[in-house]
């Protein structure tokens, strides 16, 4: 049975994001494949937009072994913001997206992606639950034999996103010298923020970032807080959140 349009967008959704969270064991030749059918499909289906040639303006890997760099797993992860913009593009996707607008009943459900900033993450989700918020900590939420990507799936039908970049990695060019790194946020942070934007809208996205983090320069649209220790970083937060149509009171922080 010849697969639909929609499903084969969401299997190569799904393919990317298992090279993206498994990049030792991912052979650079499987990732050709992946870039070869993503640009077909982007060609076949919005043959009137440039998203196919600004897909392959990202480099590929130069490889075919098993192993991908991190430099690799970056570009993945650029190709498959271009790949995810196809749905503000086609009825058939755009139509999948309004249904996934949260229902009632998780109308004060607030999604906090977080890496390794222990602290932080607390701060977060002590902020949401002062707001009369129920934050969605993906680690704390039961398994029931699911796996990550089902479960993420399964509790990411929310109001509203707060992603947290904090600085667990260092990142920079292959060839560069290692002064010139940068502190990043986790690869799955970065991978988490794109869903979301493509899942809620940029409206219902906020971002807090630590001093020092590189932003990614592709989320245009996306409001970036900086954190402080004076915390009006909530302040912030608490007022994007209001203005995406959340009932919160701000007496309350």
């Amino acid at each position: 049975m010849p697969i639909s349009p929609k499903d084969e967008y969401e299997k190569l959704i799904r393919w990317a994001d298992k090279y993206i969270r498994h990049p030792n064991t991912s052979p650079g030749s499987a990732v050709a494949r992946w870039r070869n059918k993503s640009v077909l499909w982007l060609r076949k289906h919005t043959p009137d937009s440039r998203l196919a040639e600004e897909f392959l303006t990202i480099p590929a890997p130069n490889h075919e072994g098993r192993g991908l760099s991190h430099g690799n797993v970056k570009n993945i992860q650029r190709a498959l913001r271009v790949f995810l913009r196809a749905r503000d593009l086609l009825p058939f996707l755009a139509a999948d997206r309004q249904a996934r607008i949260p229902r009632p009943e998780n109308a004060k459900k607030v999604f906090v992606v977080h890496g390794h900033n222990d602290a932080l993450k607390t701060a977060a989700a002590r902020l949401l639950t002062k707001l009369q918020l129920e934050p969605i900590i993906l680690h704390e939420q039961p398994n029931k034999s699911r796996t990550i990507i089902e479960k993420f799936l399964d509790y990411s039908d929310v109001a509203f996103a707060l992603v947290l970049l904090t600085a667990d990695d260092w990142g920079g060019l292959v060839n560069g010298p290692p002064e010139s790194y940068n502190r990043r946020a986790r690869q799955n942070v970065i991978l988490e923020l794109g869903f979301f934007i493509g899942r809620l809208g940029r409206e219902r996205v906020v971002a807090i970032y630590e001093a020092g983090v590189e932003i990614p320069s592709d989320y245009s649209g996306v409001l970036f807080i900086p954190f402080d220790s004076g915390g009006i970083w909530q302040y912030q937060a608490a007022k994007e959140m209001k203005a995406a149509g959340i009932k919160i009171d701000m007496s309350h922080i």
